[in-house]
């Protein structure tokens, strides 16, 4: 399932990361549970779980933090391990609120559906729902011994901020009790309500998240311990979650700019998964409004987009790490300007609806000169195989831009190049590496 990739290059990544942002400053602790609020906030750490097992670490990657909302994703993937992916979907929902985290209004909006396993409602049914049904020390026993089989490591609650939690989750209480009302909670609500309470307790590292992401990158597989902790047909069900809600009301800008599935805590941690290549995670106190670390965010981010070639726009850098291939022979999406078509470019271009724009793409041949004039010609290609939409951002067309093919058809068989994403979507290459196209074909 996991590609072999460079690890020198991640470890120059990370490490790179942690220069650039350990000055950043802004955002400020969590200051609505007392624990948090007296978290010391120049704490940073950056790690990466890569294929072999090996755990990238700088920064403060031993110190033990609470894993709070990125607890959500190991009980959401073992209620879908009890029982099925189809029956969480019917049970709670896998849609987007666009309002905050703890949002009861988003339960009304959704008539009566909490809507998703990883924001507060969503979650609450989700610990309802694990089994054994009708027995605490029994969820509580399967819920921790999977984050464990997950982060391949022993996890323990940290008692002062249970109690913190405890003494100050009144909207949680609101929302447990709401859901019982619309018979959206599946066991007894004030069971449900402290054992998520509890989960959310639960102390870890950035090296533990870190190899939680490379478990679902790898089809449920722990590459620390080798163990099987899931299905892996529930690896994309869990990545698409994550990428639809991950920030929450600001996921969609996250997205949109660095194309990685995440899921971040009020504890300052980022969980980002790579589907089918490796897992990543950074942990910094200090939040911006909707809940995010600060700090965290932009160190994942920059390697999500770093490329080491100057001027490269190739969305999410690590899919160049692919193998052991020379960066330009990467099958990727491409800006605007080198597609067919593009600026000073030939080819068929022209303006679709909603101002979009239509372009050509085409399959180019492996060339290992790594030279500009050969790299163009493999994005300009030789083969036809499928018409596609390109959306750029408004008034800025050098950005990157994701490329999917839109042929009700499947390509030829010897387009191998292009991979199918859903009945009427295809991606130009296989795998898309951090893309919403890879959370259906990881």
């Amino acid at each position: 399932m996991i590609q072999k990739i460079d690890n020198a290059t991640v470890r120059e990544a990370v490490q790179q990361a942690y220069e650039r942002c350990k000055n950043e400053t802004g955002g400020k602790n969590a200051d609505y549970i007392p624990y948090l609020a007296n978290v010391p906030s120049t704490l940073f750490g950056i790690a990466a779980c890569l294929p072999d097992g090996e755990v990238i670490a700088v920064g403060d990657t031993d110190y033990k933090f609470g894993i709070e909302s990125v607890s959500k994703v190991p009980t959401a993937i073992l209620a879908m391990n009890q029982y099925s992916a189809q029956e969480v979907l019917t049970k709670i929902g896998a849609d987007a609120t666009g309002l905050p985290f703890n949002s009861i209004m988003a339960i009304l909006l959704e008539n009566d559906h909490p809507s998703t396993p990883l924001v507060n409602a969503g979650a609450i049914s989700a610990c309802s729902m694990v089994q054994p049904v009708g027995d605490s020390d029994g969820k509580w026993k399967a819920i921790t011994g999977f984050i464990e089989g997950l982060a391949g490591s022993q996890v323990e609650v940290i008692d002062e901020l249970y109690k913190s939690e405890t003494a100050t989750n009144f909207n949680n209480k609101s929302i447990a009790w709401l859901l019982k009302n619309y018979n959206r909670i599946y066991d007894d609500p004030d069971m449900a309500l402290d054992i998520y309470t509890r989960q959310c307790s639960i102390g870890v590292t950035a090296k533990q998240l870190a190899t939680m992401a490379a478990t679902i990158a790898n089809g449920g597989k722990n590459p620390v311990t080798k163990q099987q902790v899931f299905k892996p047909e529930l690896s994309p069900k869990i990545a698409s979650m994550m990428a639809t809600v991950g920030f929450y009301e600001h996921t969609g800008d996250w997205l949109f700019t660095t194309g990685l599935p995440a899921k971040t805590g009020v504890g300052g941690g980022i969980m980002g998964v790579v589907p089918g290549v490796m897992g990543v995670a950074a942990f910094a106190p200090p939040l911006d409004e909707a809940g995010n670390s600060v700090k965290a965010q932009k160190a994942l981010a920059y390697i999500a987009l770093r490329d080491g070639r100057k001027g490269s726009c190739a969305g999410v850098g690590l899919q160049r790490q692919l193998g052991k291939r020379p960066a330009h022979d990467v099958r990727r999406p491409f800006p605007l300007r080198d597609a067919p078509g593009g600026k000073n470019r030939g080819g068929a271009k022209k303006t679709g609806t909603a101002g979009r724009t239509i372009v050509t793409l085409f399959r180019g041949r492996r060339i290992h000169r790594p030279n500009r004039t050969r790299r163009r010609r493999m994005a300009c290609g030789l083969r036809k195989k499928a018409r596609a939409q390109v959306q750029t951002p408004v008034n800025r067309p050098s950005e990157p831009c994701m490329v999917v093919a839109l042929t009700p058809e499947p390509a030829p068989a010897r387009g191998r190049d292009i991979a199918r994403v859903s009945d009427n979507i295809y991606t130009t290459h296989k795998p898309v590496i951090a893309t919403v196209g890879s959370l259906l074909t990881a």
